[in-house]
């Protein structure tokens, strides 16, 4: 194999896998870091990388999800793709949703699908109901 972490996303895995092949009375070897499971230190050498392998991935993992935390606090955060609609071109469909023009017909004026539509007015829609109903129960 090129190397030991092509084998497995953790030191458990790697482990798990290397039983296997030597179960299957076979030995692994990494070209990269020329390890060889059928000697003792190789054995060794790859329990230890397996380890050091798996901290590191975890530590990437901690920095990651730190960052994107870091990135929400900020005010203009926006996580994935850019929508589709600007705020002013979703006020447009509302309105002509509302003067009863087919969605298909809205979808063709802004140039876009008309699913993309249909998750816009869904959001919305979803939005504002949250909103109503909160106001339904301020007012009991």
């Amino acid at each position: 194999m090129w190397a030991i972490d092509r084998l497995g996303r953790s030191a458990r895995d790697l482990l798990n896998t290397i039983h296997e092949i030597q179960e299957a009375k076979a030995a692994f070897r990494s070209l990269r870091e020329g390890l060889d499971t059928s000697t003792e230190v190789g054995r060794l050498m790859i329990t230890v990388l397996a380890g050091v392998a798996q901290m590191e991935r975890e530590r990437t993992v901690a920095r990651i999800h730190a960052g994107i935390a870091a990135a929400r606090q900020r005010p203009a955060y926006h996580h994935g793709r850019p929508p589709k609609l600007t705020p002013a071109q979703l006020d447009e469909a509302l309105g002509q949703r509302s003067m009863g023009t087919p969605k298909r017909t809205i979808a063709a004026r802004l140039r876009v699908a008309r699913t993309t539509l249909d998750r816009a007015f869904a959001a919305h829609d979803a939005r504002h109901a949250t909103k109503d109903e909160n106001k339904l129960v301020e007012r009991e």
